[in-house]
């Protein structure tokens, strides 16, 4: 098993992220070893900022936590053939001469940078910039004048990942750099947090741009250009000590803080004039952008039902017109209405998936009925998730619900089950030849950022 493990143990990035969704975009899988005993360390982040962590034991398992353990693999597994993956550097990597494996909390190496004095008493915010050659003090003025400030700083968030040790800068720990780094400005940005960075500043457009952001996401910049005599820098440089100079840090820097500035511009825009409802007109369901993942891992799993499973010439009719509405999410389709059921009987007892899509509703639900002599029969029932076109939504989107949904589904096909499929459509309505070749998802998604626009200038 633990073999398997470490096959799936690595960075975990969902395609086209959405910043602001509150589904996972992120997961970080890493396996740890102390005393003989190992542990699997999954840390999650969210595309609204939030971060968090899941710890599963691998040895001395309840049957309860052998069950939450392979399920999770499965979802691991499901994710890396879906996500962008980029495995775990090999130990041997570290230290040929000892395993050790890589383990870091998001959270907790994001707040040695955010502190509640770093947020302004006035209404604007300010981006401190300090500039300068190599040596000239930056740092020195960082620490000492602008400790209240949230510090971006690349060097520092590496060589706190490094944990003592000597590493090349950037080569073993770029993925969870880009991954803090990138998570410190944004959510310093969109809390508006006073924020202070060292460049080199040899390049006046990277520069320039940098202070054009910062001014067009609400933020006052401040910039600072240091110099010192060329003996002054030179010793300093001969014992810079534990310390990694901004010509190494500045592309980091000047990446991050524009990403944020561009998330945080946008909530700025002005809004627009005579802007309807989302779903007034009921064309849409709420499936907002960053959830396009989900609408494409309900048609690959109805694609794997069709391509594995000998389906009669009637159920593949019918399954072709619910692929037609799971394609066009999340555009609703008049005048559909189908059901794929997958369930498994057994001894007067059943359990069953549902995937369900009309032209006002898409669900996933599961449940069932078991049965007692003493008893008789109860049934039960849950769903998933479930929107309207109207604009309701209630549920879990969660790649590790619905991943264990999808898994349990299929096991029900594998474990002697059946698939059904109830289909009600209204033929002479359904779009085969709709010309619109729009992305559905950038056509609804600037439909709600006109509605909030609105709300909020009223």
């Amino acid at each position: 098993m633990l073999d398997d493990i470490k096959e799936i143990c690595g960075v975990y990035s969902r395609p086209e992220p959405s910043e602001g969704s509150t589904a996972a975009i992120k997961y970080n899988v890493a396996l740890s070893t102390e005393n003989g005993l190992h542990t699997l360390h999954i840390d999650t982040e969210y595309g609204d900022g939030r971060h968090g962590t899941k710890i599963l034991s691998i040895q001395e398992l309840t049957e309860n936590e052998r069950q939450e353990l392979d399920t999770t693999l499965g979802v691991l597994h499901r994710l890396k053939r879906n996500w962008l993956f980029e495995p775990a550097f090999s130990s041997d990597e570290l230290n040929p001469t000892q395993e050790r494996v890589f383990q870091f909390s998001v959270d907790e190496e994001m707040n040695r940078f955010l502190t509640n004095s770093s947020i302004p008493t006035d209404s604007v915010p300010e981006l401190v910039i300090l500039a300068g050659g190599v040596c000239t003090g930056k740092s020195k003025m960082r620490h000492e004048e602008f400790a209240d400030h949230v510090s971006l700083d690349a060097g520092e968030i590496f060589l706190n990942l490094s944990r003592g040790e000597y590493f090349e800068f950037g080569e073993v720990f770029n993925e969870p750099l880009e991954m803090i780094g990138g998570a410190i400005a944004q959510k310093a940005i969109r809390e508006r947090r006073n924020v202070v960075t060292e460049i080199i500043g040899a390049d006046p457009e990277a520069t320039r741009r940098l202070i054009d952001a910062g001014k067009a996401a609400g933020y006052e910049p401040k910039i600072n250009f240091l110099t010192c005599d060329l003996e002054t820098a030179w010793e300093r440089n001969v014992n810079r000590g534990n310390n990694i100079s901004a010509h190494y840090c500045e592309p980091y820097h000047v990446r991050w803080l524009l990403n944020a500035f561009e998330s945080a511009s946008h909530e700025l825009e002005e809004p627009e004039d005579d802007v309807d409802e989302p779903y007034f007109d009921g064309a849409f369901f709420p499936l907002g952008s960053g959830e396009e993942w989900v609408k494409h891992e309900i048609i690959g799993f109805v694609r794997k039902l069709m391509n594995e499973h000998h389906l009669s010439p009637e159920t593949l009719r019918k399954t072709s017109i619910l692929l037609l509405g799971l394609e066009r999410l999340p555009r609703t389709t008049s005048g559909i209405d189908v059901t794929l059921t997958l369930i498994d009987r057994f001894g007067g007892e059943s359990n069953y998936h549902n995937i369900e899509l009309s032209e006002t509703r898409f669900a996933l639900s599961s449940g069932g009925n078991t049965y007692a002599p003493e008893v008789g029969s109860d049934s039960f029932s849950e769903t998933l998730f479930e929107c309207e076109s109207t604009g309701f939504r209630d549920g879990s989107l969660d790649p590790w619900e619905l991943g264990s949904w999808l898994l349990s589904a299929l096991d029900l096909l594998n474990s002697d089950g059946e698939l059904e499929i109830h289909e009600d459509s209204d033929a002479k309505s359904l779009p085969w030849d709709d010309e619109n070749n729009r992305d559905p998802f950038e056509e609804l998604e600037e439909r709600i950022e006109k509605w909030k626009r609105y709300l909020d200038e009223d």
